[in-house]
């Protein structure tokens, strides 16, 4: 075959090659990293399937909602820096717990890196040594930028999934930590999702 009859099959062989290896939008939104925004909607995200109420006091300088049927306050706000406030399910599927640290500096949304991730995941394993299968991802929404950890641990009454959300807001560092058992968490990570998303607080 002479090199202007192969010219023509070489350039649809390229084309062809070019076509199987591009990727689609819905492909990359598949395969996107934890980090990504695509990847990380369902971690942050109200549902209209559950109603909730407010948990809002002027002890506290948070807020957030909890589901309106079956939910109840546990806990009030704890002492000096350290501030933890709990709710929970009265069937105990369900667990939320807020702290407050306070930093020595405020944060940027610009400050909330990988590194800073990875001090987070870093922290929670000091704080919760039987702590494992560590997910961790940066979400940005809301005209925020938080840090999220999936892991599994050792409850009281057997495995638990939890995820903690960190966010830094002015120079306070909250963390929201949603709890259930190991197999019903999946059920109940949209209401996990729609807590953190409604949270807020005052600088």
């Amino acid at each position: 075959m002479t090199r202007a009859a192969y010219a023509p099959l070489l350039l649809l062989t390229i084309a062809f090659l070019l076509t199987a290896n591009a990727r689609t939008p819905a492909a990359d939104a598949r395969q996107a990293k934890p980090g990504s925004q695509s990847g990380a909607d369902l971690w942050l995200a109200r549902t209209a399937k559950v109603k909730f109420n407010l948990v809002k006091s002027a002890a506290l300088p948070f807020e957030f909602e909890i589901p309106k049927k079956d939910w109840m306050m546990v806990g009030g706000p704890g002492p000096g820096a350290e501030m933890q406030i709990v709710a929970t399910s009265k069937n105990g599927e369900g667990t939320i717990l807020v702290e407050r640290t306070i930093m020595r500096q405020a944060l940027d949304p610009s400050d909330i890196t990988d590194l800073f991730m990875e001090l987070e995941a870093d922290t929670l394993k000091k704080r919760q040594p039987t702590g494992s299968q560590l997910e961790s991802r940066i979400i940005e929404g809301g005209g925020r930028r938080i840090v999220a950890i999936e892991f599994t641990r050792a409850g009281l009454a057997g495995a638990e999934r939890a995820r903690q959300y960190s966010f830094p807001i002015g120079e306070s560092l909250y963390r929201l930590t949603c709890a259930a058992p190991a197999g019903a968490f999946d059920k109940f990570a949209p209401v996990c999702a729609h807590i953190a998303a409604s949270f807020a607080a005052r600088e």
